[in-house]
C-alpha cells in the first residue's frame, strides 16, 4: 500500500491499469491509475485536467474471456500542474457517483489489493 502524510477516509492501495476518463462532451483522455480507493484514485495522463473537471471513469477489468467494467462518475480535485509536491504528471479524482454493481467490483478489487 502506498503511504501518505495525509488522513484519508478510505483505504487507498497501489493499482496499475489503463483506463479512460470520458469528458461530460465525450471527449476521452486516456490514463494509468496509480492508486485507487472507494472514494477516488490519482491518474497518470500527460494532459491531467484542471480541478473542478467532472466526467467518467471507465475501468475495464479482464480475466480469461470475461470482462467487467467500473463506471463512476468522478471530478478532478488536483492536478499535478497545480502542486509542486507531485512528482508524476497526472490527476486525482474523487468518485461522485457510483452504481452499485460497479461498487462491488471496485470493493473486491481494493480489498484484494490489500493483502
Amino acid at each position: 500500500m502506498t503511504e501518505y502524510n495525509e488522513k484519508r477516509e478510505r483505504l487507498r492501495v497501489d493499482y496499475v491499469i489503463g483506463t479512460e476518463f470520458i469528458l461530460e462532451n465525450g471527449e476521452k483522455l486516456n490514463c494509468i491509475i496509480r492508486d485507487i480507493s472507494m472514494g477516488g484514485a490519482f491518474l497518470l495522463t500527460e494532459h491531467p485536467l484542471p480541478a473542478q473537471s467532472k466526467g467518467q471513469l471507465k475501468i475495464t477489468l479482464r480475466c480469461g474471456e470475461e470482462k467487467k467494467e467500473v463506471l463512476a462518475h468522478c471530478v478532478v480535485i488536483r492536478s499535478a500542474d497545480q502542486n509542486v509536491n507531485l512528482q508524476e504528471k497526472g490527476m486525482a479524482v474523487q468518485i461522485l457517483e457510483i452504481d452499485p454493481d460497479s461498487s462491488i467490483i471496485l470493493y473486491n478489487v481494493v480489498k484484494f489489493q490489500a493483502q
